[in-house]
């Protein structure tokens, strides 16, 4: 198959277009795995810590001989803050979502370090084919049962806002690797990256880490492209004064004697 300036064969092509595809996916799902899994993880633990700490001081109010340790106006305070705590864990259960989605993650990684192994070890490219189509059937398989089970919007919001903001749109698997090799195969094959090759390695080669952080916000403030001014059309008077630089002077001067 050929297009462009570069001609490539078709099992070539057939095996850029499966890298490129794994890599795109790999990387969104892991991402989106990710970020769920440290919202659960982050919420489940003060929680569960909440209602733990609640418990004891209800434990030790009833307990009649330090019945001084809290007073009966706190204890109730605190038993209405238990029972609205224990509502919100019982219906969004984020110590289960954040098991379940730990384990997704942990299968994201390894399918990430099956596609690896696949690109950079050395065989036919009928077995690197191969190799791919089975690992994106059970990407396919996993993402299914991923999305029947743990379909949420808000963990898919906070995934899109911290892919646009911190991470330009591009999410892939390969990009924090440095191999700029592969995307290099990638490109000669044909097959357009969603984005600038050139300027991802100059980034992570050339930047500081200060230059990195701010890198991150840098879609919250585009970069302002300057517009020429526009020519303004020359008006009669100042076409006279060129072409006679001491008529204009003159006629001003009259003028003034005229008015005193």
């Amino acid at each position: 198959m050929s297009t462009g300036t570069h001609k490539v064969d078709h099992l070539t092509y057939e095996e850029r277009r499966l890298e490129n595809k794994l890599d795109k996916m790999l990387g969104f799902y892991y991402w989106r795995t990710y970020w769920a899994t440290s919202l659960w993880a982050n919420l489940s633990t003060p929680i569960n810590l909440c209602i733990t700490i609640f418990t004891a001081l209800m434990t030790v109010h009833s307990s009649g001989g330090t019945s001084s340790f809290i007073s009966d106006e706190l204890n109730m305070k605190i038993n209405v803050c238990t029972f609205f705590v224990s509502i919100l864990n019982t219906f969004f259960t984020p110590q289960k979502r954040f098991t379940e989605l730990n384990d997704y993650l942990v299968n994201w990684s390894n399918f990430g370090f099956r596609f690896e192994k696949a690109i950079f070890k050395t065989s036919a490219k009928e077995d690197k084919i191969k190799e791919y189509l089975d690992i994106l059937e059970e990407c396919n398989k996993l993402h299914t049962d991923q999305f029947s089970k743990h379909r949420s919007f808000i963990t898919d919001f906070l995934h899109l806002l911290v892919r646009v903001v911190f991470m330009g749109s591009n999410d892939r698997w390969m990009k924090e690797s440095g191999n700029y090799s592969f995307y290099q195969k990638i490109k000669d094959a044909n097959i357009d990256l969603d984005f600038d090759l050139e300027q991802l390695k100059d980034y992570q080669t050339k930047s500081s880490t200060f230059r990195k952080i701010c890198a991150c916000f840098s879609c919250l403030f585009p970069e302002k492209q300057s517009v020429p001014p526009k020519p303004q059309p020359q008006t009669q008077k100042s076409e006279e004064f060129h072409q006679n630089p001491l008529a204009q002077p003159s006629i001003e001067l009259t003028s003034i004697g005229l008015m005193k």
